[in-house]
């Protein structure tokens, strides 16, 4: 009698969707990053950084956070509501794209860079197609229907890095990645309009949405900081000491965040919605979750630390190429930086869900006066690692205070947390003591590969919904 294999699709809910999401669609702007880097070099990556730091800037001085306040909020958007936050998406892309267009010129005199005029011109395209995204998006992700949400930003993630490839190719510049940019959000509206089967109609009865907006001012002035923690010291590089170091510095940020804060950005997005539920109904499990998410993110991250650093300089030459090396220093200190991040991303969803979005945004300006001050104080002597130096401070401070909130809140919890953080420092201490004793890198990476993503994927099966 033939017994036949069956294979246990996970359901909808399950995080592993949202894990495949990030890995794939962050595994594939990975890539497209990497296959630029050879094809535009340091120059070239600057440039495009300078378009993405502009676009960040204006949108988070737009955000609206429609987004958090339909996940946590109490109750289903009605109709009216879904067309009212739409019509405000919508007008929120059109200022945006203006504003780009209108402020090429200037935008080129605050970075000091030429060819940034043009970039911003064709960048402007951009934000008024993102921001026409179906609002059943949002709903989607609060009822917790992640495979549908993973399929579409899997398409255009896949949409992304091949028509910006096939732009570079063809005009052999730094303005086909923002065509392909372009591109690849048009296809993500359009897509998400049929996969959602939604049907927006202009609504300006913006009273309907009130509620809505009362907690997304919250985000909004939280983006704000977090922007401006996160783009200044590009900003600075780029001013201070030029596209090229600029190009190092963007470079050794993205490659450390591929393994850190995207994957605890991955689990947030997963948790955030579970966590609004459980507080809608009063649940008492919500610090059990909190113990139980801090351990995997702070576990997997410091995993993940170890294997970047020990294998800094095998993966910069493999990937990138030799012209690269220069910045191994600098990605070994963005990697303790993005690790920071990531167990911080842990409050700070906690927080958001359970209605305390003003304490992440009071503590983020805080963080971001302490970034600035320290910035302008070791610039000049550290030059890029004073940058970087800030940014570590900042997250200290942030993780620090952050958990102290929730510790207060739930009392409990705190002899758990010291005794997690003890324990896997220890183990995670023997585990790269036994990666230094390989003196091969090849071997050492091949290892710390196999050891690191065979218990992410047992972490992320193991999960419950």
């Amino acid at each position: 009698m033939k017994t036949k294999l069956k294979i246990k699709i996970p359901s909808d809910s399950h995080p592993f969707w949202v894990m495949l999401q990030q890995f794939l669609a962050r595994g594939l702007v990975a890539i497209k990053f990497l296959i630029l880097a050879r094809l535009l070099g340091p120059e070239g990556i600057g440039l495009i950084s300078i378009a993405l730091v502009t676009l960040a800037f204006i949108e988070a001085v737009t955000e609206l956070g429609f987004l958090q306040a339909v996940i946590s909020g109490k109750k289903e958007l009605s109709e009216s509501q879904k067309n009212a936050i739409w019509t405000t998406q919508t007008l929120r892309g059109i200022i945006i794209s203006l504003l780009l267009f209108l402020g090429a010129k200037y935008i080129e005199n605050i970075f000091k860079v030429d060819g940034t005029k043009e970039i911003i011109t064709i960048l402007a395209m951009v934000p008024i197609t993102k921001n026409m995204v179906s609002i059943n998006l949002y709903q989607f992700q609060r009822q917790r229907k992640f495979k549908d949400v993973a399929k579409l930003q899997i398409i255009a993630s896949i949409s992304d890095i091949t028509s910006s490839i096939l732009f570079i190719l063809l005009f052999n510049s730094a303005m086909g990645a923002i065509y392909g940019i372009f591109l690849s959000e048009l296809i993500r509206t359009l897509l998400s309009h049929k996969m959602f089967k939604s049907k927006p109609k202009i609504n300006f009865n913006f009273s309907s949405i009130k509620e809505l907006s009362s907690y997304g001012k919250w985000i909004w002035a939280n983006s704000i900081s977090t922007l401006l923690f996160s783009q200044l010291d590009k900003v600075l590089a780029s001013r201070y000491l030029g596209s090229g170091t600029l190009g190092f510095y963007q470079m050794s940020q993205k490659f450390s965040q591929m393994g850190l804060y995207d994957l605890s950005f991955a689990y947030g997005q997963y948790i955030f919605p579970s966590i609004s539920k459980l507080n809608r109904e009063e649940n008492r499990k919500i610090a059990d979750k909190f113990i139980s998410t801090y351990f995997i993110v702070w576990t997997m991250t410091t995993l993940f630390c170890i294997l970047l650093m020990n294998n800094s300089y095998f993966l910069i030459k493999l990937l990138l190429g030799s012209q690269w090396l220069g910045m191994n220093n600098l990605f070994i200190m963005m990697i303790v930086s993005a690790g920071l991040a990531a167990i911080l991303n842990v409050p700070i969803v906690f927080l958001r869900a359970i209605g305390k979005p003003d304490v992440v945004t009071k503590s983020s300006y805080i963080q971001l006066i302490l970034v600035i001050v320290i910035s302008f104080l070791t610039i000049n002597i550290y030059k890029e690692f004073g940058l970087v130096i800030a940014s570590i401070v900042g997250f200290l401070y942030a993780n620090t205070f952050l958990t102290y909130v929730i510790v207060k809140q739930f009392p409990m919890i705190l002899k758990r947390i010291f005794f997690i953080t003890f324990v896997s420092i220890i183990c995670l201490t023997i585990f790269s003591i036994i990666l230094l004793s390989i003196k091969l890198m090849l071997l050492r990476f091949i290892l710390s590969m196999i050891i690191v993503s065979s218990i992410a994927i047992i972490a992320t099966l193991r999960i419950r919904k």
